[in-house]
Formats: structure tokens, C-alpha cells, sequence
């Protein structure tokens, strides 16, 4: 237990090894889960509006699975050097304890507004330390080298925000602009007021990076495995731009439109890969 809270200790003050992140096993990951479930009842526990499964942390326990699958199915693509579903479920779990802030009493004691500031703060500071220590883990732990690690670390996050954008942008925008009544508000307010600005950035940066994801896999792919991957891609491809098709009929034009051009990209990519002499 003592080797198991050293190494946790380490991660999050960057200093574990690559033989560190890469050994990360079962202990580790119901020490982590322990983390979890306790900071899970420490974030909610000051929110009133919070459901009973986000008192009791186990929202925070299942969405810790959710995330860990989702970053290794996403980032899969990349070919990282060591990647394995079990490793990242165990980084993501010993990521939570910097979410203790979230427990700090600032509803009680401070006016409103003041605990929205502070509130917004400590956001901030988990949120930022969280993402690098995402960076740290995807460049040390999984190997990931050039600007792939770059690539890895934005991709999801920007993903995750312009899917939940795109679905509800509408209603988020409308309903933070129109006001909030006074016996509606809570520390959290503020923060609600810096995702909508942070979707909006989004929603611009994200097709540039789904360009350079879309390059990067197939470069990276082609790299491991050669040209015999070539018809998977067009396939792959051709299933994404008829997917957009079906969206446009639908009337999600946004989401046909980016996958449409998702499949234009990995087939023209695809196609450049084949065609270049020095990949003989």
C-alpha cells in the first residue's frame, strides 16, 4: 500500500518514471477508485441541486470508466507506443485526488458572488493540472513522441465539448443569457459562465484538430502496420461521409457536415499515403 501511495504521490507531482506509468496495475486502481469515491462525495456535497448518486460519488466512480474508455479508444489510432485499456483506467482514476479543492466549504461563510470566484478558481486549477498531467502521461507513460502528444492531449477534450455544444448548444446559451433568479443560483454559476465561452472557442478550433487527428492516425497506422491497411481506411471513409449523409437528412446538418469532410480527409490522406513512392 505504502509503494502504491508513493507512486500516486509521484504522478501527480510529474515525477513518476516510465517504468512507473507503465506498471500501474490492480492496486493501484482500487486506490485510485477509493480516490474517486471520495472526492466524488466531497464535489457535490455543498451543491443542493445535486442528484443522490453524485452525493454518494458513485456518478464519479462510472465516469471514470466512461473517460477512460473513451481516451483509449480515441487515442488508440495514434498508435501509442504502450497503451492498454487497464493502464489508462488506472491513470485516470489516481487523477482525482486534485478534486479535493472541490470540498473546500466556500458556500458557507462567503457571499455569493465571492464563492462563485473562488469556486471558478478552483476549477481552474483542477481543470489545469488535470490536463497536464495528461500530457505528462501520454508523452512519458505512452510514448507518444513529435506532435502527436499535442494532438492527443487536445483531441478528446475538444471533442467532448463540441459534440455536448453542438447537441445543446441552443438551450445552455439561452438559458445562462436569460438570467439566473436569485433562488436558482449557486456557487457553480460561474463556472457555467466560462464553459459557454470555452464551447464557443470550441467549436472553432475543433475541425482544424479533426484535420490534423484524421492525418496523424492514418500517417500512424501506415507507419505500423503499411499499405495493408489502405482499404480499411477507404471503407472507414466511405462509412463516415455516408453516416453525414444520414445526419443531413435528418436535419443535423453540423454533424453531417463535419462528418462528411471527416471522410474526405482520411480518404484523400489515405490515398497520398498509398501514392508516395518513398512508402514502398
Amino acid at each position: 500500500m505504502k509503494e502504491t501511495f508513493s507512486t500516486a504521490i509521484r504522478l501527480l507531482t510529474f515525477r513518476a518514471s516510465a517504468d512507473e506509468l507503465r506498471a500501474l496495475n490492480h492496486r493501484h486502481l482500487a486506490f485510485g477508485l477509493l480516490c474517486t469515491w471520495l472526492v466524488g462525495m466531497g464535489r457535490w456535497w455543498e451543491d443542493p441541486k445535486a442528484g443522490l448518486w453524485q452525493h454518494l460519488g458513485v456518478g464519479s466512480v462510472a465516469y471514470v470508466f466512461l473517460l477512460a474508455g473513451f481516451l483509449w479508444l480515441v487515442l488508440w489510432p495514434l498508435v501509442p507506443a504502450h497503451w492498454s485499456p487497464l493502464n489508462v483506467l488506472v491513470f485516470v482514476t489516481l487523477t482525482s485526488p486534485p478534486a479535493i479543492l472541490y470540498a473546500i466549504p466556500v458556500r458557507h461563510g462567503l457571499p455569493l458572488h465571492t464563492a462563485q470566484s473562488v469556486r471558478l478558481w478552483l476549477l481552474a486549477i483542477v481543470a489545469g493540472w488535470r490536463v497536464a498531467l495528461l500530457v505528462f502521461y501520454l508523452r512519458r507513460g505512452a510514448g507518444l513522441t513529435g506532435g502527436r502528444w499535442l494532438v492527443a492531449a487536445a483531441f478528446p477534450l475538444l471533442l467532448i465539448v463540441f459534440v455536448l455544444t453542438a447537441l445543446n448548444l441552443e438551450r445552455v446559451v439561452f438559458d445562462f443569457m436569460g438570467g439566473i433568479r436569485a433562488s436558482d443560483r449557486t456557487v457553480n454559476d460561474g463556472a457555467y459562465g466560462v464553459l459557454v465561452l470555452i464551447s464557443m472557442v470550441s467549436m472553432l478550433a475543433f475541425l482544424p484538430l479533426l484535420a490534423a487527428y484524421l492525418v496523424m492516425s492514418v500517417n500512424s497506422v501506415f507507419a505500423k502496420d503499411g499499405r495493408r491497411r489502405g482499404p480499411f481506411f477507404y471503407l472507414f471513409a466511405l462509412a463516415l461521409a455516408l453516416l453525414g449523409v444520414v445526419f443531413n437528412f435528418y436535419g443535423q446538418t453540423l454533424f453531417g457536415v463535419v462528418l462528411i469532410g471527416a471522410g474526405s480527409v482520411m480518404a484523400m490522406t489515405t490515398m497520398f499515403k498509398l501514392n508516395d513512392p518513398s512508402d514502398v
